[in-house]
């Protein structure tokens, strides 16, 4: 058996990519998108090579009853997130999601195909009424090459 470490199964970015813990408030059609924030989009020429990426979601705080929380990857035009607009073909639901707990997506990498856009871990929360969620995301590359 092969001990995978974190060189075999890098992260997408330590530092950008990634949704840091926030309140994802409650939208009915999920427009409210939560994203890696300013200045932290990765170029398509600078994401990594690979397979796939798996996204992990963790839930903390719940307030409401959301209906649905989806996961998905997020372009945009620059740093910034300037347009951001899920992928199609990218997005998860999560029917009824709870408080404390863990999700996980897998997306190809191929739907990064513009290497001139670019690229973030995505997320938006479904409901009624007065709902939010504390999540974050961590992000890696599975089967990556090192080219």
């Amino acid at each position: 058996m092969a001990l995978t470490t974190k060189y075999s199964v890098p992260l997408v970015s330590a530092t950008q990519f990634d949704v840091a813990p926030v309140s994802v408030a409650d939208e009915s059609d999920y427009s409210g998108i939560v994203h890696a924030g300013t200045g932290d989009w990765i170029l398509g020429s600078a994401m990594p090579k690979g397979r796939s990426l798996l996204i992990g979601v963790a839930t903390g705080a719940l307030t409401g009853s959301p209906t649905g929380l989806q996961v998905g990857l997020l372009t945009g035009s620059d740093a910034n997130g300037t347009g951001a607009a899920f992928i199609s073909g990218t997005t998860t639901e999560f029917t009824t999601p709870a408080g404390d707990s863990q999700y996980q997506v897998e997306i190809p990498l191929s739907y990064v195909s513009d290497m001139t856009k670019y690229y973030s871990a995505g997320l938006a929360l479904k409901g009624g009424g007065a709902t939010a969620v504390i999540a974050g995301t961590v992000s890696m590359v599975l089967d990556p090459t090192f080219v």
